[in-house]
Order: C-alpha cells, then sequence, then structure tokens
C-alpha cells in the first residue's frame, strides 16, 4: 500500500498564490482567451440580435399571410 503514488495534489500546493497564478495565466494562454476586458466590455453580438430581428420578421410574413389566405377563404 505504500508504494501507490500520492494522487492528490499537496495542500500546500492548493492555496499558493503562484501557482493560482501560473494555472490561471495557463488557460488564458491555452483556451484562447485575453486577460483584456475591455473587449469583454465593448462586444455587442450586433450580428446574433439582427439574426433573431429578422427571423421574428420571417415568421410574422408567415403567420400574417396564412392568415389572409385564411380570411380570403371566408
Amino acid at each position: 500500500m505504500e508504494s501507490r503514488k500520492k494522487l492528490a495534489p499537496d495542500a500546500n500546493m492548493i492555496n499558493d498564490p503562484e501557482v493560482e497564478r501560473s494555472l490561471q495565466q495557463n488557460l488564458n494562454t491555452t483556451a484562447g482567451f485575453s486577460s483584456d476586458d475591455a473587449f469583454d466590455k465593448a462586444f455587442k453580438p450586433k450580428g446574433a440580435v439582427a439574426f433573431f430581428v429578422l427571423l421574428i420578421l420571417l415568421g410574422m410574413i408567415i403567420w400574417f399571410g396564412i392568415y389572409f389566405l385564411m380570411l380570403s377563404r371566408i
């Protein structure tokens, strides 16, 4: 039993600020994130909002097209 390697990290390693900073920096560089918060604050999903509005308009056109078609049959 004593020959088994210790799988859990050392308790001092978990609370070490240098290790946390290193892990955070590694996460930022490997995941493609930038530490620049200015981009995050200025980001507005204009394309997604425009797509949503166009999707709603298309739905309304189809809805009212069928509605007026049904009214014309009365």
